[in-house]
């Protein structure tokens, strides 16, 4: 049974409802100042508000396995009046929409994606969509109606996705509505009987939204906690990291004892790390990741300035753009490495000191990470790594 949306606000739990009422965020979360920053969410005009979240459920007719639908309330800051409307997100298996979700999540840490007080944490954003999850509500089935081309933003399948969609159909065995579109005019699938079709065209990375087809909030049961997705108690190896700035903004990383990688700016650095490294261990061993998330997020905050005599060596030509070719090309020039960009070779080799001497840490941060490889000296011992100032462990376990 489905309910109409405005008695929806009525089957909320106690806990769903401190979603759409503020009370499960930090109000009073203030993101740290950068120097310079400008970054999307840094003003008014750059964020998307979210003032809901839901999930809904129903079990494939086939595999018998839990298929979740995110559906997400928002309005952009840079449009006026304010009006928040619901649409869907994604569709997929948990660890499928968990990827969105993530990613999303980490638009938070930069003041991308915000609530109706302002900036939120990641960690917030996540342990609300955990609660929707906790108790999913039933998804009713409903029909799709497919039709091939068009230009439009709504159209179901666009004329650049008319060849993917169809071999797409092709792949998962459905000739029939392959060719069904192909002799033109609408043809009508249901999600439930037909969730591979849905998936096939509209799940996670297949580069069509399923809003196009499916408006709005709608088709809700009732709520179903046997739809929740498990909780996950896998023993995980917990990451180490260790960071180092190479300007106000900017932080080179190590994940694992591995090699020191570019990661942007502070923010930035958070986001990837969110969705490459937090994600999958939130898979493996439930809530794990908001520590992780949060520990992770001081280490950048806290970390030195690279150590003068870190090697850095530059490969111009690891780029596919000219941009960044040209870049790593002037950086040997403003070094006085070599006399012009015509000498420079296929790689050089300087120090942070070098760089910082003459100032150029901002055309060092511009290059890609596959131009630049930093080694520290051999008398630096990342496991034991100690900040000078106060003795804190920056080496450390992030659980």
């Amino acid at each position: 049974m489905s309910t109409p949306l405005k008695y929806f606000s009525r089957r909320l739990s106690a806990s769903q409802c401190a979603l759409y009422s503020g009370r499960n965020f930090n109000l009073n979360y203030k993101p740290r100042p950068r120097a310079g920053a400008f970054h999307l969410g840094a003003f008014p005009m750059g964020a998307t508000v979210v003032t809901g979240k839901t999930v809904a459920a129903f079990r494939h007719p086939t595999t018998g396995e839990v298929i979740y639908l995110c559906f997400e309330q928002t309005f952009e800051k840079n449009c006026h009046p304010h009006i928040a409307n619901w649409s869907v997100r994604c569709i997929g298996t948990f660890e499928q929409v968990m990827k969105v979700v993530y990613s999303s999540a980490a638009a938070c840490e930069g003041g991308g994606l915000q609530i109706r007080s302002g900036n939120t944490k990641p960690e917030t954003y996540l342990k609300s969509w955990r609660l929707c999850f906790s108790e999913p509500f039933q998804m009713a089935d409903q029909e799709i109606d497919l039709k091939l081309g068009g230009d439009s933003l709504y159209a179901p399948i666009p004329d650049n996705h008319v060849e993917t969609a169809l071999a797409t159909l092709e792949r998962i065995g459905r000739q029939d509505v392959a060719d069904a579109l192909k002799r033109g005019g609408t043809v009508k699938v249901n999600l439930h009987r037909d969730t591979d079709i849905v998936l096939g065209l509209y799940g996670v990375g297949t580069g069509l939204s399923l809003w196009k087809v499916i408006r709005g909030l709608w088709g809700l049961g009732y709520a179903d906690e046997t739809l929740a997705p498990p909780i996950a108690k896998r023993e995980v190896a917990m990451p180490t990291a260790v960071a180092f700035a190479i300007d106000p903004e900017n932080v080179v990383v190590s994940i694992n004892g591995g090699p020191l990688k570019h990661m942007g700016w502070r923010y930035s650095a958070v986001g990837q790390y969110i969705r490459e490294v937090a994600y999958p261990i939130e898979l493996q061993r439930s809530f794990s990741a908001y520590q992780l998330i949060r520990q992770f997020r001081d280490i950048c905050d806290d970390a030195p300035e690279l150590p003068d005599d870190t090697i850095i060596t530059v490969t111009p030509a690891n780029t596919e753009h000219s941009y960044y070719l040209g870049n790593a090309k002037k950086l040997a020039v403003k070094l006085s490495i070599f006399a012009s960009v015509e000498d420079v070779p296929e790689s050089y080799e300087t120090t942070f000191g070098v760089v910082r001497e003459l100032k150029e840490e901002y055309l060092l941060s511009t290059l890609e990470d596959e131009q630049v490889a930093f080694a520290l000296a051999p008398s630096i011992d990342v496991n034991t790594l100690r900040l000078a100032t106060n003795g804190q462990v920056l080496q450390q376990s992030l659980f």
